[in-house]
């Protein structure tokens, strides 16, 4: 991933656009507590590997029949963007206990999202059989240079990252707007200061081989200020590469040596900011979740779409907060219960009628 790469997916995770990559996960729970799934993809030729489509799954696909499809099918997301996937991996499962697909350790994090820990319960009841689905993503922790809390309350995080179905503080549309603005404009200050700290700590690394030390303390120990004080010195804004921040503090110091040191090092550099922003990469990925529950679902903590379907999405900024737990309760009935519990009910009564019957 070269720089402009790089900033590109910093600034997607700051202004929460469309992801990149986009999995719809449909979902079938059966009578017997077993389990079908399909997850579509989209692809073309170019991820076609050895005459298959495997590789535009990013978890182990062993077990799972991955066909193309003839013709797309289309999902709407909660950004409002629409999807034409076109290949499908199935399967099915006797026993839901655990984590059902192993994520590609590619990108760091990716298992939060593609690989939830799931459970299925089914409990007899005599009226009715009742079947808990539940699944726990465990909350993803970025080891980045700034703290969010420097930024963000606990309660604006908690507006920011985490699912509500109300408004908060009972706000209208404008203050809501207002508001999430403020939160944004703050958030976005996160991220680039993030950036910011990665490419002060390059600079400080290769300042004494260019800059004969001149500088490497001092922007360690001048790190916000200097992040206040650049911004209007960069050639984009929001751009806090290391060869950003570099022209940027040429003009700051009054020198050329920070120019030097990048075009000297650009390759190091470029290496060493593409190991730091892989982080980011989990912001390009998002799955949708379609859940068919057997019977009638009469719990749920997400959307219930239909009597028996709830659906849920999953991206890293609902977990950046917390961790994200679904539940879905649903049941079934049992009607030969009924049909058994009124023979039972009938037959004494038919008796006793019958045996009156006789001695009249």
């Amino acid at each position: 991933m070269k720089t402009k790469n790089i900033i590109a997916a910093g600034i997607i995770l700051a202004t929460l656009v469309s992801c990149d990559t986009y999995y719809h996960v449909n979902s079938t729970i059966s009578k017997d507590g077993s389990m079908s799934r399909e997850i579509y993809a989209k692809a073309d030729s170019s991820d076609m590997v050895n005459g298959k489509w495997d590789s535009v799954y990013l978890f182990d696909t062993e077990g799972w029949v991955i066909d193309r499809m003839d013709s797309a099918a289309r999902y709407s997301t909660y950004d409002g963007n629409e999807y034409s996937l076109n290949v499908k991996a199935s399967r099915n499962y006797g026993k839901i206990n655990g984590k059902l697909v192993s994520a590609s350790n590619d990108v760091p994090f990716l298992e939060n999202i593609l690989a939830p820990k799931e459970t299925v319960k089914k409990k007899f009841g005599w009226f009715y059989t009742y079947y808990t689905y539940e699944a726990i993503y465990t909350q993803i922790k970025p080891n980045l240079p700034v703290p969010i809390g420097k930024y963000l309350t606990e309660e604006e995080q908690k507006i920011w990252f985490d699912d509500w179905d109300k408004s908060p503080e009972n706000m209208n549309g404008a203050e809501i707007y207002i508001r999430m603005a403020n939160i944004q404009e703050k958030f976005t200050q996160w991220i680039n200061n993030c950036q910011f700290a990665i490419s002060l700590n390059i600079i400080a690394e290769l300042d004494s081989t260019v800059c004969q030390n001149q500088y490497s303390k001092l922007i360690k120990e001048e790190g916000d200020l200097l992040f206040k004080s650049i911004p209007h010195l960069l050639s984009n804004k929001d751009d806090y590469s290391t060869e950003s921040v570099c022209k940027a503090f040429d003009k700051y110091f009054k020198t050329d040596c920070f120019s030097k040191l990048y075009e000297e090092n650009n390759v190091i550099i470029d290496k060493y900011e593409e190991s730091e922003y892989k982080i980011f990469d989990i912001a390009l990925y998002h799955q949708k979740h379609t859940m068919n529950m057997p019977g009638k679902i009469y719990s749920s903590n997400v959307t219930i779409t239909d009597s028996n379907k709830a659906e849920w999405n999953v991206d890293a900024y609902r977990l950046l907060n917390n961790d994200k737990t679904v539940i879905l309760k649903s049941k079934t009935i049992n009607y030969w219960a009924f049909i058994v519990t009124l023979a039972i009910l009938l037959i004494p009564a038919i008796l006793i009628k019958g045996k009156k019957n006789k001695e009249k």
